[in-house]
């Protein structure tokens, strides 16, 4: 059982070291966990594009604007099938006037207490912590209980996101 923890802990550490390898954003925002693929800013033909073959079914929606970011349209890309720590995860992604804003990996129930350590060890003390929500407020990043999924925010959604997660009990 040990074995298997020390496992998983060097497939994160590994999928880290290449998201951060790969992301190259200039700031804090190349942070751990985020998928490789993705990069705030990018836009949703592009993200379309990359994730077409790396998900089991892909659907786009119209949202309404629910971001104070965006001026002109708000869109949701859903993929099935999005391999994320070794596992198959259901993943949304947020456009704000066609830019990635919100990335969501939902299911995360078997990866959450390796998620916590690793953002622990990797960042120290989150800036809010609750039963339901652990938060990086400078990284952008959530960790939830209810449901389990961690979420990525751009760093132009930190403070609009962040009024969110202190909200949440």
């Amino acid at each position: 059982m040990k074995l298997d923890q020390d496992i998983k802990l060097n497939i994160i550490k590994c999928v880290l070291v290449t998201g951060l390898f790969f992301l190259a954003i200039p700031n804090v925002f190349a942070n751990t966990t985020l998928p490789h693929l993705l990069k705030f800013g990018d836009n949703l033909i592009q993200v379309k594009q990359q994730l077409s073959k790396e998900c089991e079914t892909l659907t786009e929606q119209k949202l309404p604007r629910l971001l104070s970011v965006a001026s002109e349209n708000q869109s949701l890309i859903k993929c099935q099938g999005f391999e994320y720590l070794g596992s198959r995860h259901s993943i949304e992604l947020m456009f704000s006037d066609n830019q990635l804003d919100v990335i969501q990996i939902l299911g995360t129930a078997a990866e959450y207490d390796d998620l916590l350590n690793l953002l622990k060890q990797e960042y120290g003390t989150p800036s809010h912590s609750s039963e339901n929500v652990v938060y990086y407020q400078s990284l952008g990043i959530s960790v939830r209980t209810q449901p389990h999924n961690i979420t990525f925010v751009s760093e132009r959604l930190v403070r609009e996101y962040s009024r969110f997660v202190n909200g949440i009990k």
